[in-house]
Parts: structure tokens; C-alpha cells; sequence
């Protein structure tokens, strides 16, 4: 509820924002307030997805969560293939596809389950939002970091800079979708051992399966980067080492984000607060020392970013196994 709050909130400035934006640029009326309420639409069939899909979960109905979930991007693929047959490749028809495929998971995601008493429900309102406030600024500070590299491109470098970054940024989808096996599919079963010696060894067998995959990939991008290189076109040949580099960050960072999640849901999230400021001042330090006019220098920034937020989770994970009272939010 609160996030439809802020999504409500956010509905009365984003058409407005369109329509200034959308004259800046050219495009009609009609246009821009369509893609800001396809936006708007998408967005609120996730926030009910994601709350549903973990009610699936919870409940050990792993398989109907899958199913709603590959539905929802099968269907994409169908719509993204029907836009390129009829070469209708525009922003408006991508953000309507977009919205289609979240109505159908949050379709296929619901579930019958028993609604609290408004008393009870008000008594988890205020619990949830106390478990929750140790994590905003986190939450805040992890939303910005895909922008943030495209503004330091822009800022210190050029337009190559910027069109690097975003070229490169389409390939670290591969390692997106280890991410998404890890939240999709990791993250819960771990959630449910409650003996630590089982959880401990679940967590490393996890953690192992994860550095595999992504490890894997960076092999793979290493013996062969034309492979991948290939999909961003001609202009684009010769980055072989800033392919690496994004791989190896985008790597760090699903494995931080695995170790993160694991903290959450074991709720060891009172020294999060913490780990933000280490992590600013991380990369307040590499951009002091970095050359940031550079892909190169950009794509370093990334993986000392990345591995300053896995080392800080792994403290708290550490802390957590031996002294949870300290770590544990209550």
C-alpha cells in the first residue's frame, strides 16, 4: 500500500511531466499522455505482482508462480516479434507491450488467500513499516546506480562515452538473468531453511552455483567477445576489454545483490544505514582517483562500486550467522 501511496503521488506529476517533455521533443499531446499512463499502468500491476508473487512463494506454490512469470514474458516476446514483423518500432507501442505483459502476471499470479481483520491489518502496516525503514535509503541509493553511470559518462566524457555505455549496458542484461534466477527462484527456497547449519550450506551451495554462472559468462565474453559485440553492431567492434569489464561488474553486482537479499530476508537489515555511507564514500574515492572521461574509467567505477557492496553485505551476512542480535532489525 505504500508504494501505490507514492505511485499515486507520483501519477499527478508524471502526465504533466510528459507533456512538457514530449513538446520539448516534438511529440503530440496524445502520444505523451498515452506512454505516461501505459507507465503509470505497468507500474501499478508490478507493485500487486510482486506482493503476489511472494504470497505464492511463501505458500510452496512455486510452480504457479513461474507459470505467471513466463507467461508474461512469452507474451512479450510474441508482441515484440509482432511490432518488428509489421516495423511498427516506436516508444509507445514497446510501453503498451510493456504494460500488456504485466496485466497478464498479475492476472496469472492471483491466489485466494485469507485478508487479516482491519485491526490486524493495521498492526502489520506499522511492522512492515518499521522493518522497512532501515532499507529505504539503500533501496533510494541502489535505484540511482544504473543512471549514475550514464551521468558520469555524460558528465566527464563525451557523446562516445555515452553511447558506450549504454551499448555495453544492453549486454550486462545476460547477467540480469542469473540475477533474476537468484530473486525469482534462490531467495525464497533459502528463505524457508530455518536450521542455521542448513541454511549456512544451502547459502554457500547457492552462492557457488551463482559465481559459476556468472563466472562462466565472463569467461566466455573473455575467449570469444566478438560473440557478443556482434549484437550491438559495427560500431561498436574493438571493445573487448570494456565488454570484460562490464561483465565483471554486472557479475559483482548480482552477487552482491544475492548476499543482500539473503540479509533481508533473514532481517538483518540494522546496520544497512551503515554500509550506505561506506558505499558513497567508496565511490565518492574512485571518482577522485578514476578517469572518468573514459569507458574504461566508467566501467572501473562500476566494479569497485559493485565490490565495495558485496564486501559491506558479506560483513553484515558474517555478523549475522555469528552475532544476529546485532544486525537484526527488532
Amino acid at each position: 500500500e505504500v508504494r501505490r501511496v507514492i505511485l499515486a503521488e507520483a501519477a499527478i506529476v508524471v502526465p504533466i511531466g510528459a507533456i512538457y517533455v514530449g513538446a520539448d521533443h516534438g511529440f503530440a499531446l496524445g502520444p505523451s499522455l498515452a506512454a505516461a499512463f501505459s507507465v503509470l499502468a505497468t507500474a501499478w500491476l508490478q507493485i500487486g505482482t510482486s506482493v503476489r508473487l511472494v504470497l505464492l512463494r511463501l505458500a510452496e506454490r512455486y510452480t504457479a508462480a513461474y507459470r505467471a512469470e513466463l507467461a508474461g514474458g512469452l507474451l512479450r516476446l510474441i508482441l515484440v516479434g509482432c511490432l518488428l514483423a509489421v516495423s511498427a518500432l516506436s516508444a509507445l507501442a514497446a510501453l503498451v507491450t510493456g504494460a500488456l505483459a504485466a496485466a497478464v502476471v498479475f492476472a496469472l499470479s492471483h491466489s485466494e488467500t485469507a485478508r487479516p481483520a482491519p485491526g490486524d491489518r493495521s498492526l502489520a502496516r506499522r511492522r512492515l513499516l518499521r522493518y522497512l525503514l532501515p532499507t529505504l535509503p539503500s533501496a533510494l541509493y541502489f535505484a540511482v546506480q544504473g543512471p549514475l553511470m550514464i551521468w558520469l559518462a555524460a558528465t566527464f566524457g563525451g557523446t562516445r562515452n555515452i553511447a558506450e555505455i549504454g551499448a555495453l549496458g544492453r549486454l550486462g542484461m545476460i547477467t540480469g538473468l542469473v540475477s533474476g534466477l537468484s530473486g525469482a527462484v534462490l531467495i525464497p527456497r533459502l528463505a524457508a531453511v530455518m536450521e542455521e547449519r542448513a541454511f549456512a550450506l544451502r547459502f554457500l551451495g547457492y552462492g557457488a552455483l551463482l559465481a559459476t554462472l556468472v563466472g562462466t559468462i565472463c569467461l566466455v565474453a573473455a575467449a570469444a567477445p566478438g560473440l557478443f559485440l556482434w549484437i550491438l553492431g559495427s560500431n561498436y567492434r574493438g571493445l573487448d576489454q570494456e565488454l570484460l569489464l562490464l561483465l565483471v561488474g554486472s557479475s559483482l553486482a548480482v552477487l552482491g545483490a544475492y548476499v543482500g537479499g539473503v540479509n533481508f530476508v533473514r532481517g538483518w537489515v540494522k546496520l544497512q544505514a551503515v554500509t550506505l555511507v561506506g558505499e558513497i564514500a567508496v565511490q565518492a574515492g574512485l571518482i577522485s582517483i578514476l578517469s572518468l572521461s573514459t569507458t574504461t574509467g566508467v566501467l572501473w567505477f562500476q566494479i569497485g562500486g559493485a565490490t565495495a557492496g558485496l564486501i559491506f553485505q558479506l560483513g553484515i551476512l558474517a555478523i549475522g550467522l555469528l552475532r544476529p542480535n546485532r544486525v537484526a532489525w527488532s
